[in-house]
């Protein structure tokens, strides 16, 4: 949680700022998406749920899982110019951001793989949290910049975003949308 009026981090369970003393408003409980569908669109294979290959022919999973969900069951997700990017049911609500690299077993939570041609997302590139209805999103120290709106993050500190920020992750360009 983010104090509104001092914008200073707040442990959970908290009911009034401990930097400015302000009334923090109560968390807002967040609809998860439901569990997508594990057979593979490729041979049909059933499997466990959290794949992300298949087991039978070795088709990506987890990307076409996220792209398949219906947009109103994601309570948050990344508009980009070349589609929806949203993100998987998570109970700690945070999620990291960045590039798959399978031979080094990184396996982000949102993987910009496929909507960053030009590989400008570093594998751990950013993170970001769901506190109630408050966004915070924290650069990782990646070989290029996260952006927000245009100002470059300073890495390792968290930073309110809300919908509709436009957000840099290198030169992977996506917008925020969280359901209302």
């Amino acid at each position: 949680m983010i104090c509104p009026d001092c914008n200073a981090e707040q442990p959970d369970g908290a009911r009034f700022c401990n930097q400015c003393g302000a009334r923090l408003p109560a968390p807002v409980p967040i609809a998860l998406a439901p569990e997508p569908d594990w057979h593979c669109p490729a041979c049909g294979f059933e499997n466990q749920p959290g794949s992300k290959f298949c087991s039978e022919c070795g088709e990506k999973l987890a990307v076409m899982a996220m792209e398949a969900a219906p947009a109103n069951d994601a309570p948050i997700r990344f508009v980009s110019p070349r589609g929806v990017i949203y993100f998987p049911p998570n109970e700690t609500h945070t999620w990291l951001i960045g590039r798959e690299d399978p031979v080094n077993d990184i396996h982000p939570d949102v993987d910009l793989t496929p909507y960053d041609p030009e590989a400008t997302v570093s594998r751990r590139h950013a993170q970001l949290t769901l506190a109630g209805r408050q966004c915070l999103l924290t650069s990782i120290a990646s070989t290029n910049w996260t952006k927000l709106n245009g100002a470059t993050l300073t890495p390792q500190q968290a930073t309110l975003v809300r919908p509709g920020d436009h957000i840099e992750f290198g030169r992977c360009a996506v917008t925020l949308e969280l359901e209302a």
